[in-house]
């Protein structure tokens, strides 16, 4: 035990002995203490974990990127489509589209030219503007009606369904591209820079408070501007175009808050009064920039025509709250349907350089990545209607109506009538088809009266483009008393209509009446023309001229002085009536105490022989050469000819009695009593439509059409993280179903 004991201690001496060597050979040894890494260890393991960050961290920056680009292609995508959605169900639902080809619906775009000057290019289709059909509570103006504090309209109690039969409501729709920040001023550019129009002075132009013009400009293609950034966005806007008189409640006026009324609206004598009892002025190209204040010209500014919302935006941009101008109304009531941190609504031409294009004014050039274009319909054959006449003696007639597929024509249109030439005046030698040039429109204007000459005694070559004699601008009469063809053209329905009244051609007295005739001159042709009949031929006045003033030629007949001096046997007369557009009122040829006083006739088909009191037969057109120069035919066959009762008259009595020649059984009346005396009896009054195109004329159609609207939509969104755009191009045609024709 003893020995165990020493043995124990003899190892913790040793141990204690192992330990004070190795703490003198540490004093014996003090630079190891401050040993570590060199520069060289340190910059390797620096280079190391370099490449380790990157090689970790650079693909969760690559997928950031993508993820982040990726999700701006889907926002482009999804902005395309839910736009489109809107525009196309908005426009489908449309009673009313505005012709979005006239001057004045060109769209301002203010752009820098490559010197940096402000410039502006107005351009179409950047714009479209319809009425939304009238809901229940919309019709007429009932000021008091309950209205929505924020539009002032009739609230509609009945949900949004639309009230039948449709018709335009009181709230228009304005789809239209303009810049995110539309603050304006006075247009002081230089409007005659080269490539410009000149003068054409805007009612305003996109400056800021101090004066400084700001238009387009795009930080993500263009980073060398700085903090400029100002894009076009696509807008939409509700409004309507008349308003309560913030004057007077109880009465309506037209909406001088958002635009001016005028005189001349529409022409080039068009004058800017802003009176509340003169025509509004709904479409200019600069009306987003407008800086003029809004209201009449007695009260312009004043903060009661100011919309809900315009006080924001003056605030906004720091503009009094005490004067409301037109710019800041628009931009209350404009939602923007762009993303406007990311998108952009027009593009500029660039090389491959990303540099922007210019031409050889200086000026870039500009492409709306949105556009609203009417559709385009070419060579329709337009479909003849009423081609069937009840009634009607005369086969082969040609229909005076031809409808178009579509209508709505904006003012681009064109309409052709194909006809085989004759040769020689002679109808039976055809040349191949040629074609008249009718109207190619250059105006709007809902109706177009135009008029292809014919020089007396001959008939011209046909020809593609011949001067265009249109009506007396006061009574719309005629003043060219020689034509070939005589059309009209309605491009709201989609219309050419061949038929006209027959009192257009009497302008030197502005008479509009029916041709009248004196029943005396009637029945003397009973004898005298040989062919004892009772009759009269429209085409004709001299036959029945007695110097009574109602025998007169109150209208000059179209029938007649379309057909006058032919220099053929073989020209054919192309002035037709109307199947069934004939009104002839005459003495009642009845006994009682109405005989000879004015009736309604009724007409009888040709095949009937003998014609009854109170009744006539007609001849709509003239069987080929039934009359020319040299040969005047039977009247029978001339166009117009009308038949009365033609029975020998028998009245019984003797011929010293003085009721002889006063009353009649068959012949027509030329007294009436009136008062207890023996009067003249009322005349023959025949009105009538006549047409000069031919059953075998064919009428092509091409125009642009408001009833199919193509709208292109490029949703053009810029990623974030490489300033690339991304852009989404989705383009519809939206059938407008609810137009009205």
């Amino acid at each position: 035990m003893q020995q165990e004991q020493e043995n124990i201690r003899a190892m913790r001496e040793m141990k204690l002995s192992a330990r004070a060597a190795f703490r003198s050979t540490r004093t014996a040894l003090p630079s190891q203490e401050r040993l570590g890494f060199t520069l060289v260890e340190l910059l390797v393991v620096i280079a190391i974990t370099s490449v380790l960050l990157v090689i970790i961290a650079k693909p969760l920056i690559d997928g950031f990127n993508i993820t982040n680009r990726a999700s701006t292609e889907v926002e482009s995508q999804t902005a395309a489509r839910t736009t489109l959605r809107e525009v196309s169900a908005s426009l489908s639902n449309a009673v009313f589209i505005y012709d979005n080809d006239r001057p004045q619906s060109l769209l301002n775009i203010w752009l820098y030219d490559q010197n940096n000057n402000p410039i502006l290019e107005q351009l179409p289709y950047g714009m479209v503007e319809f009425a939304e059909p009238a809901y229940p509570g919309d019709e007429g103006n009932k000021p008091n009606a309950p209205t929505d504090p924020t539009t002032g309209l009739p609230i509609n109690t009945s949900g949004q369904q639309a009230s039948l039969p449709l018709s335009a409501g009181r709230l228009i729709d304005r789809y239209f591209i303009g810049l995110d920040d539309n603050q304006s001023g006075k247009d002081t550019h230089n409007t005659k820079l080269p490539g410009e129009p000149a003068p054409n002075p805007q009612l305003g132009m996109p400056v800021n408070s101090a004066g400084v013009f700001h238009g387009y400009v795009n930080r993500w293609t263009d980073p060398q501007a700085g903090a400029l950034d100002n894009r076009y966005t696509l807008y939409h806007a509700e409004f309507p175009t008349s308003i309560n008189d913030p004057d007077n409640s109880n009465q309506f006026i037209p909406n001088l808050s958002l635009f001016h009324t005028g005189t001349g609206v529409g022409t080039s004598k068009q004058q800017i009064t802003n009176k509340k009892t003169d025509q509004l002025i709904l479409d200019q190209p600069d009306f987003f920039y407008d800086s003029s204040p809004a209201g009449d010209n007695t009260s312009a500014g004043n903060p009661k025509w100011g919309l809900p919302g315009w006080q924001e935006i003056a605030e906004k941009y720091g503009m009094p709250k005490t004067v409301v101008y037109r710019w800041e109304n628009w931009a209350a009531i404009s939602t923007s349907l762009i993303q406007t941190n990311k998108g952009d609504a027009i593009s500029l031409n660039r090389d491959v350089n990303n540099n922007i294009i210019y031409d050889v004014n200086a000026r870039p050039i500009v492409n709306l990545l949105v556009q609203f274009q009417p559709g385009t319909i070419a060579n329709d054959p337009g479909l003849p209607e009423g081609l069937s006449n009840t009634g009607s003696s005369n086969s082969g007639m040609p229909s005076p109506l031809f409808m178009g597929q579509q209508g709505g024509w904006t003012n681009r249109y064109d309409v052709k009538l194909y006809r085989a030439s004759a040769v020689g005046n002679d109808p039976m030698t055809q040349n191949p088809l040629t074609y008249y040039e009718l109207y190619a429109g250059q105006q709007y204007q809902l109706e177009h009266i135009s008029f292809l000459s014919v020089n007396q005694g001959a008939i011209p070559p046909l020809a593609t483009s011949l001067p265009d004699v249109g009506p007396d601008p006061v009574n719309g009469f005629w003043t060219n008393p020689k034509v070939q063809i005589a059309y009209q053209v309605n491009p709201l329905s989609g219309l050419v209509n061949f038929a006209f009244p027959q009192w257009v051609l009497n302008g030197s007295n502005g008479y509009s009446g029916p041709q009248v005739y004196l029943p005396s001159s009637i029945n003397s042709l009973y004898a005298s023309s040989g062919i004892n009949r009772r009759f009269l031929v429209l085409d004709d006045r001299t036959a029945y001229s007695t110097g009574n003033a109602l025998d007169q030629a109150s209208t000059i007949s179209p029938l007649g002085n379309f057909y006058s001096n032919p220099v053929s046997p073989f020209y054919q007369q192309t002035v037709q009536v109307v199947p069934g557009s004939e009104v002839v009122f005459g003495p009642d040829q009845n006994p009682g105490f109405h005989y000879g006083y004015l009736t309604q006739y009724h007409r009888v088909t040709n095949s009937v022989d003998q014609v009854g009191p109170n009744q006539y037969k007609i001849n709509y057109a003239a069987p080929p050469n039934a009359m020319n120069a040299t040969n005047p035919a039977d009247p029978r066959l001339q166009v117009g000819y009308l038949e009365f009762d033609s029975q020998p008259e028998a009245t019984g009595l003797p011929a010293d009695d003085p009721l002889n020649h006063l009353y009649f059984q068959n012949s027509l009346p030329q007294n009436k009593l009136q008062s207890g005396s023996d009067v003249l009896s009322d005349p023959v009054e025949v009105s009538y439509s006549f047409q000069m195109n031919r059953s075998t004329d064919v009428v092509r159609m091409s125009y642009s059409t408001r009833s199919l609207i193509t709208v292109s939509m490029n949703s053009r969104l810029f990623d974030p993280s490489s300033a690339a755009p991304l852009d989404t191009n989705v383009t519809e045609n939206v059938r407008v179903r609810n137009l009205q024709r």
